[in-house]
């Protein structure tokens, strides 16, 4: 992983560089570009879609919330996981760490997602 981007951590409301993973050879699609795709396709002007796509994440967010899962067939499931307290050790002191137990979300990808993503085996002559 490589450092990206200034983010807020959340604890103290600090400042700090967020991590993000890079995409395995392809782009970032941004909400942006997710509401320009879907308009596209459902013939939808852009700010219908935009109102679509919020109130479709507030929904899941929501659910999520009040720990309920959220299951979408053929994509995956988004679900809420309690972590249980545990010890982390500080990288740039060595320092012992407590680090809280907490609820963390989580996705599972759908089999036919996990289809779409595999790619082809080459067969060996």
């Amino acid at each position: 992983m490589r450092l990206r981007a200034l983010a807020f951590d959340g604890v103290g409301g600090r400042l700090s560089y967020a991590r993000f993973r890079q995409p395995l050879g392809g782009s970032v699609l941004n909400k942006a570009e997710l509401v320009a795709d879907v308009a596209a396709k459902t013939g939808l002007a852009k700010t219908q879609v935009s109102d679509i796509v919020d109130a479709t994440f507030d929904v899941i967010a929501e659910a999520m919330k009040k720990n309920d899962e959220v299951r979408l067939p053929n994509f995956g499931v988004f679900a809420v996981v309690e972590t249980a307290a545990r010890k982390a050790r500080n990288p740039q002191t060595g320092e012992e760490v407590k680090v809280p137990a907490g609820r963390r979300p989580r996705f599972r990808p759908g089999k036919a997602l996990k289809d779409l993503l595999e790619t082809p085996k080459v067969q060996k002559r």
